[in-house]
């Protein structure tokens, strides 16, 4: 949702404690006494003093209180968690960034609770380090939202136990686990029973406010005949005369509500003016001066009304009216009165009232407050003035997000008025549409096209047929999605007040050619459209245009333009804190970086984008995503994994529906399925996919499925009837300037052409591949399509007419064949999404000596002689090959040449049938570890983390390597091995240890994150006793304000410094505890 409900500050700012508030002692004691329970529950009927009694609560209990008043619109699950995160916020500053972020970009279409309470809670942990109280006041208003109880009872559930929720209610709460947390003694509360006020409560009420001394008898008379509720006594005070038993008791016998009768009587004891007032200003909810004269004065046509000095009588006359706070004129009246005063005025002066609704409803909507708008004209009754709503906030809606909401509204309206208002169906076409029923979709946009075809509004006839083109393009339908966009196109030119809607219409137009496979073209259209939008200065939609322009120039082999593209797009989001677009993005960086063959740069920015796809709870990114990661395991022979990948994307398409997705899978599970010898099913798969195709004979889909059919043919050695299909492919692709998929084409013909022995076509297609192998840009691809020809490449090269061509892909095959190992042990560390198997060898060193093969930990029987492994560690931990001599001068120093040859030769030996006998490779006299095998080494991965972190410019990352290593290093190096030549790597592998404790806790410190700075700085003195980390403590507790935590570090490090070195402390680290301690 990129447009979040905006926040009121009055909402979350805990009332100021009025004079007139009487402190009732047994009833604050009682809530101090439950404070060590998770929820508290004051349930009572209105008027019973529940808000009174926490304002005055919350102004004496030493805890931080967190102030949330609720009114009906918060039964909107958004604006209900934007509130409370803000209300949290305004205590406690430093929380709310990610919890607010991850509420932006909740799904309004079934929203993930579990994620924007994760996200809340944690965020919570990390920046709430005190126990605090958060009020839910009137909480009976949106006890009805089912969203929001089941939000408020996983909140209660998962926030940590400093949280302490009061919640002021009319009614009992319905949260599902409530029963639960009764059982576990977690929920207190307070009834009106034990709110009524009593007479000894009433005897101090009136001797505080009313300067009167109530005898015990009237007291008691008081209490009996209101029943202890204090609102009927306040109502009864402002009135002069009569007895307030004998108004009460009148009150009683006289027909209509108590409250009724008496606000009544209040109200009509004022003077005329201050009648009108009143009833006037009951409509507004908050109001100063300036606003009762814009919607009061100009609307009825009043004029010199003294607003200033009505508000001034009011509040001196104590009539149940507050101010909203210190700092500013602006008032609103206790909730019982108001109720009755707006009753009373839509009774007695309807017109009056509709007339004022009317016009607040248009100063919301002139805010973009739609909501309140809504809410506003619902009250008047008018269903037209609620169209007109609609109709004009519509399209700000679905820009925004805000879909469900807009849903409701529709659904709320006669199915009969929605077909008489062609901006309605357009309104609702749109909305089946994101709720991914594409085709309800385009009936409900050809209906409405039908109507507005016809009218003046030429706006929303082009502003739906562009979504209509979407709509169409979704379900695979080019051509007509084309030819709308097309009409939408013309009918913008030469007019300037339509410019946005012409650069939608080139968009629209850009992304058919580009999923027609006309890229070149879609640029153009694209970058067309982008342009418009840089004049319009509308920086959200230049972001979705770079991202769709970068994807095009990928296909076109613009690589280095694309990843400008995408960077563009991407500083956008993320400063807009959007995961549905930075997923996409993400996704997008992953598949280029694939490209360029930086596989665990791909995997870790997929992974990334597969978290903000969960976050935003968007299915069809995540299905992209998982294809993608599907693609680089393909690349690493990890078919398994891939088959996983796919067939978990295609689940996820059944909800989605996208049909260009369908087909790539199909293709994805035809090459799959001849990868793992299933050719008969690779040919049905085709088959299938085929039929699923649409009519579009030069689509992108055809291209790709023509090379998918032609290569499946050339390796079951039918040539002659690969080539026509391979040639139709690289028709396509060449008329469109698709670079990497031309070059797939023209490699695949070319060895048809070699397996039909014809070398005068071999050649030239050859010719063209080896000229763009030289174009570091394509290597990756080409090396990938040229591995899933293998065989046949290799025949190839022997040619020696043809080994010039091909020589050097066939070079860089064979290498990456055998770095495809190394691959993959640098993208297992990453692959969550979708794991990547074991590795058939996993070796730690790392505060303990272990090997493990193929799931199974070696022990000293398997290596016979600890030699056997200490000279696997040895070869693991060379980064050249050593000699025989040259291992012999470290274990066995003292042998004859001899003598190093038999033992030498039997640890070998031993070593190969423990670990493998591809453990250790031998190649001119000399051995090494064979870093081609399947493997993971702890140390090899904790050097390469450091290593990564040093070079990366991102901080985000930088962190996040750090942290890694960290987790890696799980003591010293070889600590069962004490020779010399473990000693260097030890130190080496230990002081990285120590630099990266020292990086996170220096990060944390500046991000005032003060736990977790504290948490590493200790791990660092545990285990180095540096000076520099005992600074950096003391400037961690000074940040934290604990003088006596500053003190405690300084002393700890002057008695180590002593007892390890005879030494006393630094001048630095002197003058930084004095000028701490001051």
């Amino acid at each position: 949702m990129e447009r979040l409900p905006p926040v009121i500050r009055t909402k979350i700012i805990l009332p100021s404690r009025r004079a007139e508030i009487l402190t009732r002692h047994r009833l604050v004691n009682a809530l101090s006494d439950m404070m060590d329970r998770r929820l508290i529950i004051i349930a009572a009927p209105a008027g019973y003093g529940k808000t009174s009694l926490l304002i005055d609560f919350s102004h004496q209990v030493e805890w931080p209180v967190c102030w949330f008043a609720l009114d009906p619109l918060d039964q909107d699950l958004f604006r209900f968690a934007a509130h409370l995160i803000s209300s949290l916020q305004v205590r406690f500053p430093n929380f709310g960034v990610s919890a607010m972020q991850a509420l932006q970009n909740l799904a309004q279409e079934a929203p993930n609770l579990d994620v924007l309470v994760a996200s809340i809670v944690n965020d919570a942990y990390e920046h709430i380090d005190e126990h605090f109280i958060l009020v839910l006041d009137d909480f009976h208003l949106v006890d009805s939202s089912k969203p929001v109880n089941q939000f408020i009872n996983r909140f209660l559930q998962d926030m940590d136990e400093n949280c302490h929720v009061i919640t002021a209610s009319r009614t009992l709460l319905t949260l599902p686990d409530l029963p639960l947390m009764v059982a576990r003694s977690q929920v207190g509360g307070l009834s009106f029973e034990e709110l009524a006020f009593l007479p000894a409560e009433i005897q101090g009420f009136f001797l505080q406010n009313q300067h009167l001394t109530l005898p015990d008898g009237q007291a008691e008379e008081l209490a009996r005949q209101s029943e202890g509720w204090i609102t009927g006594l306040l109502l009864s005070a402002q009135m002069a005369g009569q007895g307030m038993a004998d108004r009460l008791r009148t009150a009683r016998v006289s027909g209509i509500g108590l409250y009724e009768y008496l606000a009544q009587q209040v109200l009509e004891q004022q003077p005329e003016d201050v009648q009108l007032f009143l009833l006037r200003t009951s409509l507004l909810g908050e109001f100063d001066a300036e606003l009762c004269e814009e919607v009061i004065g100009k609307t009825l046509g009043l004029t010199q009304v003294p607003w200033a000095r009505l508000m001034d009588y009011t509040l001196r006359s104590n009539l149940f009216i507050l101010p909203v706070d210190q700092e500013t004129q602006w008032l609103r009246y206790h909730h019982l009165f108001r109720d009755f005063l707006q009753a009373r005025i839509q009774r007695d002066r309807p017109n009056e009232a509709l007339v004022i609704q009317s016009r607040m409803a248009d100063l919301a909507l002139e805010h973009s407050e739609w909501e309140r708008a809504y809410r506003l004209l619902q009250n008047t009754g008018n269903q037209n003035a609620l169209v007109d709503l609609i109709e004009k906030a519509g399209s700000g809606m679905v820009a925004s997000g805000q879909l469900t909401l807009l849903n409701d509204w529709l659904e709320a309206l006669p199915v009969s008025i929605i077909q008489q208002h062609p901006v309605l169906l357009s309104l609702q076409g749109t909305v089946a549409i994101m709720k991914k029923n594409p085709r309800d979709g385009l009936v409900l946009l050809s209906r409405a096209l039908e109507s507005l075809k016809t009218s003046n509004w030429k706006s929303e006839y082009i502003r739906t047929l562009v979504r209509r083109s979407n709509a169409q393009r979704m379900l695979g339908q080019n051509q007509a999605s084309l030819v709308d966009a097309q009409e939408a196109l013309s009918l913008t030119e030469g007019i300037p007040e339509l410019l946005n809607l012409q650069a939608e219409a080139l968009r629209a137009i850009g992304d058919n050619y580009f999923a027609g496979g006309m890229a070149t073209e879609s640029l153009q259209s694209l970058e067309k459209s982008r342009g418009i939008y840089e004049d319009l200065d509308d920086s959200r939609n230049i972001a979705v245009l770079s991202m769709e322009i970068g994807m095009v120039q990928m296909a076109l082999g613009k690589y280095a333009a694309a990843e400008t593209s995408y960077t563009r797009a991407l500083e956008h989001w993320q400063s807009a804190g959007n995961a549905v677009w930075q997923s996409n993005l993400l996704n997008n960086l992953g598949v280029l970086q694939h490209l360029r063959g930086n596989y665990e740069s791909a995997l870790t920015t997929l992974e990334r984008a597969i978290d903000y796809a969960h976050l935003a709870s968007i299915p069809r990114a995540e299905a992209y995503e998982l294809v993608s990661i599907g693609d680089i395991y393909h690349d690493l022979d990890a078919f398994e994994e891939a088959a996983e990948a796919y067939a978990r994307a295609r689940t996820l398409n059944i909800e989605v529906n996208e049909q260009n997705l369908a087909v790539y899978l199909d293709l994805a599970d035809a090459h799959l399925a001849y990868h793992l010898n299933d050719s008969q099913r690779s040919e049905m798969l085709l088959d299938q996919c085929r039929l699923k195709m649409t009519q579009d004979e030069s689509g992108f889909q055809k291209g790709h499925w023509d090379l998918g059919k032609g290569l499946c043919l050339l390796n079951s050695s039918k040539c002659k009837e690969a080539i026509p299909y391979l040639c139709s492919a690289l028709d396509i692709f060449s008329q469109e300037g698709l670079q990497v998929e031309s070059l797939r084409a023209h490699l695949f013909l070319a060895a048809a052409a070699y397996q039909c022995n014809d070398l005068d076509l071999t050649i030239p297609h050859l010719q063209h591949v080896a000229l763009h192998f030289k174009n570091s840009e394509a290597r990756t691809p080409l090396i990938s399509a040229a591995r899933e020809i293998g065989p046949l490449l290799k025949r190839i090269n022997t040619e020696t007419r043809l080994h010039s061509l091909v020589g050097d892909l066939w070079k860089a095959v064979n290498q990456f064949d055998q770095h495809v190992p190394t691959q993959r042990r640098l993208v297992r560390r990453f692959a969550s999404a979708v794991p990547l198997s074991p590795p058939r060898m996993i070796i730690r060193s790392l505060g303990q000596i272990q090997v493990i093969v193929n799931n199974r930990a070696l022990t000293s029987s398997d290596w016979v002689w600890q030699t056997s492994r200490d000279l696997f560690f040895f070869l693991l931990s060379q980064p050249a090959s050593v000699t025989k001599e040259t291992v012999g001068a470290i274990f066995w120093p003292d042998c004859t040449p001899l003598e190093l040859k038999q033992r030498f030769k039997n640890s070998i030996y031993r070593l190969r049938h423990a670990a493998g006998k591809d453990a250790v490779s031998f190649e001119n006299e000399y051995y090494q570890f064979n870093r081609t095998i399947d493997y993971e080494y702890d140390a090899e991965s904790f050097d390469k983390e450091i290593t990564l972190a040093r070079q990366t410019l991102d901080a985000e990352e930088q962190i996040s390597r750090y942290q890694a290593a960290v987790q890696l290093y799980q003591g010293p190096f070889l600590p069962e091995i004490n020779e010399t030549w473990v000693l260097p790597e030890r130190t080496r592998l230990q002081q990285m240890y120590y630099d990266a404790l020292l990086k996170l806790s220096t990060h944390y410190l500046a991000q005032h994150r003060y736990e977790q700075a504290l948490e590493f700085n200790k791990r660092l003195i545990d285990e180095d006793h540096s000076e520099e980390s005992y600074r950096l403590s003391m400037r961690i507790f000074a940040a934290m304000g604990n003088r006596s935590g500053i003190a405690r570090q300084y002393e700890e490090c002057c008695s180590v410094l002593d007892e390890e070195f005879g030494s006393e402390p630094s001048l630095q680290t002197r003058q930084l505890y004095e000028s701490l301690i001051r």
